[in-house]
């Protein structure tokens, strides 16, 4: 199952639960999407892609911000686990060709989610109120998608523009992480 809000305005995503791995094959991220020129809002999200039951983890991300996204986002109460990319990628809209949108990520818990926890990278983007932690001893998370076997996680990845904020945030990196000098 996959959620795509692409190249629309104005829209919600509330209350869904994503369990269960998938490979990167036709698509990177569970959830796609942008606002263009609008406002988007995900909230009440809980996605869980670690190896559990003789089921593989996720090489897949969370959620994904098109470069397209030129609006605002804001992304509430999301509890995003063991996705073998970032819990949350929203740093393309600030490269190059992207269109500078902002996201505000706020009461949000990611853990043990390959790559990072939080990703942002356009003017006026925000983490607010959150929690990430990296402890997985085991190796249960996915693994970054044809890299072989990298696991190697952040808490937080700012990337391309100045006027980004972290307030009120905790990370956690555990010494015993299967790679705790990532």
């Amino acid at each position: 199952l996959m959620i795509r809000s692409r190249n629309k305005t104005d829209w919600e995503v509330r209350n869904v639960g994503f369990m269960g791995s998938g490979l990167a094959d036709d698509h990177a991220f569970q959830f796609q999407a942008d606002a263009i020129g609008g406002y988007g809002l995900i909230e009440n999200v809980w996605a869980n892609g670690k190896e559990r039951d003789d089921q593989n983890s996720t090489e897949l991300g969370g959620v994904y911000l098109r470069s397209p996204h030129a609006g605002h986002i804001d992304i509430r109460h999301t509890y995003i686990e063991g996705f073998g990319n970032n819990a949350v990628y929203a740093s393309g809209v600030g490269k190059d060709g992207g269109e500078d949108g902002s996201v505000v990520l706020e009461n949000c818990y990611h853990r043990d989610n390959t790559a990072s926890q939080f990703r942002i990278g356009s003017p006026d983007s925000a983490i607010r109120n959150c929690v990430a932690v990296i402890d997985d001893p085991d190796g249960d998370r996915g693994v970054y998608p044809d890299s072989g076997d990298n696991r190697n996680a952040r808490g937080i990845w700012g990337k391309h523009f100045r006027d980004q904020r972290v307030e009120n945030t905790s990370f956690y990196v555990s010494p015993d992480d299967v790679n705790p000098d990532g």
